[in-house]
């Protein structure tokens, strides 16, 4: 017997991030959701949101899993710096049904993203959580890709934090205008086995800015498993999901008929990368002769 959601379900969001529902479905039995719980039955357990940009997550020896997103300021990661520190525009933690989000809740050290020459290597950052009434941690840390969760009982648990999913900051900044028609044919593989082909024509004269818009243009419709994003005035953020993450983007282009010269995309870089313990995502681009 299936279950019927009734009228007048409402959603929450903070900063972008999914923090709680309330819905009431009838069915074989009632089941009631109410922001951080649910309610099936008469029997009441924590929710655990998985928000669309959850950049890491942990899961504790009971179980209990931790979910932190964030929104990361691509645009100012440096591939160049051996070793690079900045803040996240916005940050929440998701962990037993609860949300804690920087600003709001009780970060005694404020969150700070790492970086070692443009790829992802964790946030830093200490939340106090012992004024939450009834909650069954005390303090969340976490240094780098681990976390260190202190329970109210005063057991502590050391974890492994590792990224949910992959990511390639495509940067056009060194991109030189065209200086010749050329066709452009662009193929994002994700490991769920999605492959999506968008094939165009970059006209001569557009700049590097024009080249990043028209590549988002493309792949925006192309039915991505998690929709790229422009960030800055130059770059444009491919990303996977949690059970479909980003493996390839390969770029083939058109030389110039007989003289054979490059077209412009070879210049494309990738400034800004975010891998997990399997899969290392790659940017190919290889010209052609036509």
């Amino acid at each position: 017997m299936p279950f019927h959601i009734q009228s007048g379900a409402t959603a929450t969001y903070h900063n972008g991030v999914l923090v709680g529902v309330n819905a009431t479905a009838t069915g074989p039995t009632l089941i009631t959701v109410n922001q951080g719980t649910v309610n099936v039955g008469g029997s009441v357990a924590p929710i655990a949101y998985d928000a669309a940009d959850t950049v890491q997550s942990f899961t504790l020896p009971d179980g209990t899993v931790g979910a932190i997103s964030m929104t990361i300021p691509w645009d100012q990661v440096d591939s160049t710096q051996a070793s690079q520190s900045l803040t996240p525009t916005a940050l929440n933690l998701n962990i037993a049904g609860q949300n804690f989000a920087y600003g709001s809740a009780n970060y005694t050290i404020a969150p700070t993203l790492l970086f070692s020459n443009g790829t992802f290597q964790g946030v830093n950052f200490s939340l106090n959580t012992a004024a939450v009434p009834g909650f069954a941690y005390t303090t969340v840390a976490l240094n780098g890709l681990n976390a260190t969760i202190t329970a109210a009982t005063g057991q502590q648990f050391l974890v492994a934090a590792p990224p949910t999913t992959t990511m390639l900051g495509l940067d056009f900044s060194a991109v030189q205008t065209a200086s010749f028609t050329y066709d452009m044919s662009i193929n994002v593989t994700y490991t769920d086995g999605t492959s999506k082909t968008v094939d165009f024509s970059v006209p001569a004269g557009t700049t590097n800015s024009g080249l990043r818009d028209m590549v988002y243009s493309a792949l925006k419709g192309a039915g991505l498993p998690e929709t790229p994003v422009l960030s800055g005035n130059n770059r444009l953020i491919v990303e996977g999901t949690a059970k479909a993450a980003l493996k390839t983007v390969w770029i083939q282009a058109a030389k110039q008929p007989k003289s054979g010269l490059n077209p412009s995309v070879v210049d494309l870089k990738v400034n800004g990368q975010l891998n997990t313990p399997t899969v290392t995502p790659n940017l190919i681009v290889k010209p052609y002769q036509p």
